[in-house]
């Protein structure tokens, strides 16, 4: 036998098995970041998952007492959320805030009201976002990684400014409309038979809707019932904020 012939094949071998167990690695790496950066050139409207795990949303409107109801809910049913609270509301109810963060909420940046910052400069939405994310940390003691648009309206100058500052754009699939303010067995069936609910699907709830916590109460069994977990959207990007 040629040893050198032997050897040479060794090599040729043992560089074929590492260069397949590089690309599995880089395809494993690149699976899970696109997990995490689904919508990268736009917001996160859903998460590429398998798992049955939907994202809870709430944009926080309305009175500090809407939002301590909805709380209550998902402290009886188990359940975490995400919120999206303005400078404004987070100073007016600051308590309710740091209740937020203290029972294992997720917390992020939500634009003014009246105000369209999908038209605003790189510029101007970076100094934005600085000042309402300074302001809410303040309050919590932690740092604001996620940035909701109410409108889901993101212009290049908000996308670069929100990416820039290290955080995540977040928009929805499923806008419950709670704020039509319709009855509550129409939210729940807008929800229930909504065709975009599916692994991933991000839920849009606002706070200050005039009967959304009934439909709550009533969707969250419902949903389990289905086959999902309701989650904040750290739960399904699997890392807490």
């Amino acid at each position: 036998m040629d040893v050198r012939k032997f050897r040479g094949a060794g090599v040729l071998l043992l560089c074929l098995l590492l260069t397949a167990a590089g690309i599995w690695n880089f395809r494993q790496t690149s699976q899970n970041v696109a997990v995490r950066t689904v919508g990268n050139t736009g917001p996160v409207n859903a998460v590429d998952t398998e798992e049955s795990k939907i994202g809870l949303l709430f944009q926080v409107t309305g009175s500090g007492a809407q939002t301590e109801e909805v709380l209550k809910i998902l402290r009886e049913k188990g359940k975490k959320a995400t919120f999206f609270v303005t400078e404004a509301w987070g100073e007016q109810w600051p308590e309710l805030v740091t209740e937020i963060v203290q029972e294992g909420h997720e917390l992020g940046i939500l634009s003014q009201e009246g105000k369209r910052s999908d038209l605003l400069t790189r510029k101007e939405a970076a100094g934005m976002l600085e000042q309402a994310g300074e302001r809410l940390m303040g309050l919590t003691g932690k740092k604001i990684q996620l940035f909701q648009e109410r409108g889901n309206r993101y212009g290049e100058g908000l996308l670069n400014a929100v990416q820039m500052a290290g955080a995540i754009p977040v928009g929805w699939s499923v806008d419950v409309e709670d704020w039509k303010d319709y009855d509550s067995d129409v939210i729940f069936q807008m929800v229930a038979g909504n065709e975009k609910l599916c692994p991933g699907a991000l839920l849009l709830f606002h706070t200050g809707a005039k009967n959304m916590a009934p439909a709550l109460e009533k969707l969250i069994p419902k949903l389990g019932a289905m086959g999902y977990d309701m989650v904040p959207v750290g739960g399904l990007f699997h890392f807490s904020l």
